[in-house]
């Protein structure tokens, strides 16, 4: 199965309030990443969108690159798919 990470991709104008991807089915569990230089923040979801949290949003800088990166598992625990690693830079204030 092909998991594609729809946002936040390159450039983006504001840290992102959602990161959002394609979805694979009803039971499948998502396991989403996001590094800077380390890993910043990971979380499971079993919706295809998902809120950052203010917490998490207050470590990100505009300049600064950032990735991430979803992986899908089945109800069983079973990794089903993994997406690229994909990354965005959130745009400094003009």
């Amino acid at each position: 199965k092909t998991l594609s990470l729809i946002s936040p991709i390159i450039d983006v104008r504001v840290i992102p309030a959602y990161f959002e991807w394609t979805k694979l089915g009803n039971d499948v569990e998502y396991k989403i990443y996001v590094y800077n230089d380390t890993l910043l923040w990971t979380t499971t979801t079993k919706e295809n969108r998902i809120a950052l949290p203010e917490e998490v949003k207050k470590l990100m800088t505009a300049g600064q690159k950032y990735s991430w990166q979803v992986r899908a598992f089945s109800d069983k625990g079973t990794l089903i798919a993994v997406s690229s690693r994909v990354q965005f830079q959130v745009r400094p204030a003009e």
